[in-house]
């Protein structure tokens, strides 16, 4: 997990002053859609990612996919469990071939990549296909 490390002065038990290193975690930003740089490097296989980047990545690729599942679903008109099943089985196997792309072996990292989004992708696509479906046949 890599960090920020910074360094603050704290009072010391006698009238002194002692430096203590803090780790601050950096998280993902998920209130602003990457930059075009961070794009470009997510079609590139040589490339290094810190970890919170590619978490980012990962969490606006699962939205856009979850909008266009959504928008096929409802204008297909599919109906029950089959939209469902369709949706996680393309978010899953698209997750592990974009994870092999990128040569991500870890599995510790590999777990919190293959999570990270799914649940707010999920109603997302869940919100876009009962609308559009609701527009077209409704």
């Amino acid at each position: 997990m890599s960090g920020v490390v910074k360094q603050r002065k704290t009072g010391g038990g006698s009238g002194g002053a002692s430096n203590k290193e803090e780790v601050v975690v950096a998280k993902p930003n998920y209130h602003s859609i990457p930059p075009m740089a961070t794009w470009r490097k997510g079609l590139s296989r040589s490339t290094t990612w810190e970890k919170s980047e590619l978490l980012n990545l990962i969490h606006w690729l699962r939205q856009f996919i979850a909008i266009t599942m959504g928008i096929i679903c409802g204008a297909a008109p599919v109906t029950t469990g089959v939209g469902n099943m369709a949706f996680f089985a393309m978010n899953v196997s698209g997750a592990f071939a974009y994870f092999s792309f990128l040569g991500i072996s870890e599995d510790e990292l590999r777990f919190e990549c293959l999570t990270e989004g799914l649940m707010t992708a999920y109603g997302l696509f869940a919100i876009v296909w009962i609308f559009v479906y609701n527009l077209m046949f409704v």
